[in-house]
């Protein structure tokens, strides 16, 4: 017979994101952040990770506005509103 223990009081474990450290709400007009990676791939799973996280921070009821672009060396997040 299996046994089980019921626990009471122990937090949720924060999932692992790759991108979800990148301090990109912390930014003021004019600001940007600069990823570097040299891989396509990721360069584009980074850019498209970053604008989904910002497109349902605006569905929240954020007025922030940023814009992700490709750069020489990875990828850019830059606050314009």
């Amino acid at each position: 017979m299996t046994k089980f223990t019921i626990h009471s009081d122990v937090p949720v474990p924060r999932p692992r994101s790759k991108w979800g450290d990148v301090p990109w709400r912390d930014l003021t007009i004019g600001q940007s952040i600069s990823v570097d990676e040299t891989d396509s791939e990721q360069i584009r799973r980074g850019m498209n990770a970053m604008h989904s996280a910002m497109v349902r921070d605006k569905k929240k009821g954020s007025k922030m506005e940023f814009k992700v672009l490709q750069t020489d060396d990875g990828f850019g997040i830059w606050r314009t509103r």
